[in-house]
């Protein structure tokens, strides 16, 4: 009767979790939207800046030499956001330079335009560049997404448990295997410390090699101990536990294999007797 209880729950927290998970997903892009309309709105704003500069020193002014430097403004806005497609906008605002002295019959291909072709290069040129360098700045962070999916698809289908921890032994990470070793629903292990799931002498040992690893830098071999599942079933632990650290290479936690060695004692008891 527990057993298909503690089934039926697994079963709602799956569904649970699926549900949850397709709701974060519509409400992401409902954001995303939302942002991509304020960065289109942002954009206008500017281009029409730009575009009453241009129009206030060739129209008002009368002079043929046009403040440009807010220009790299949209331009940069928009290579960020857009890169290539961003583009239009150092486009738009080249043509600018060269759209007013037309209109004021000017000769636009004279020596005396040639600093706005030199401003209209750069315009283009700072664009292409932010493009360029957005481009590759993406293809990183989706190669690091990769590398992470990659890494935690493969945790959460080995059989072994894998757990981190922080410096203070909270639970930060860990795939199912570790769940199902334990017998507790991930919810109540994330964000809870060690401490919570074992008694107080095994609460010391664990401690004193945590303690003895930071301070050695040196990662801990196989430990055995026992503890008790949320079922009340005793159960065999032997894992393995390595320091973790940040870029900087500062201690940051602690990382670890479990594995369920239960059988394993059973087995080597019977032999002995």
């Amino acid at each position: 009767m527990n057993d298909n209880k503690r089934e039926n729950y697994e079963l709602y927290s799956f569904i649970e979790m699926k549900r949850l998970k397709l709701g974060e997903t519509v409400i992401g892009l409902k954001i995303k939207r939302h942002k991509e309309k304020i960065k289109i709105i942002v954009i206008i704003f500017l281009l029409s800046i730009s575009w009453f500069l241009a129009y206030y020193f060739y129209f008002i002014l009368k002079t043929k030499i046009v403040f440009s430097h807010f220009f790299y403004i949209p331009i940069i806005l928009a290579c960020l956001w857009w890169k290539k497609k961003g583009l239009i906008v150092p486009l738009f605002l080249a043509g600018l330079l060269f759209i007013f002295p037309f209109l004021l019959e000017l000769n636009v291909f004279s020596i005396n335009n040639i600093d706005n072709f030199i401003r209209a290069f750069l315009l283009l040129f700072i664009g292409i560049i932010v493009s360029i360098l957005r481009e590759q700045i993406s293809k990183t962070e989706k190669n690091l997404e990769e590398s992470e999916e990659k890494y935690r698809t493969i945790l959460e289908n080995i059989k072994e448990g894998y757990f981190e921890v922080d410096l203070k032994g909270n639970f930060t990470f860990f795939n199912d295997s570790f769940c199902k070793i334990l017998g507790y629903p991930s919810n109540e292990l994330i964000g809870n410390n060690f401490s919570q799931f074992v008694d107080k002498e095994l609460k010391q040992i664990i401690f004193n090699q945590y303690n003895k690893i930071y301070k050695s830098k040196v990662e801990l071999g196989l430990m055995q101990f026992e503890l008790m599942k949320n079922n009340r079933e005793r159960v065999f632990i032997e894992n393995s536990i390595y320091l973790r650290y940040d870029s900087e290479g500062k201690g940051v936690g602690f990382c670890g294999i479990a594995r369920d060695i239960t059988e394993m004692k059973k087995v080597g008891q019977k032999l002995k007797d």
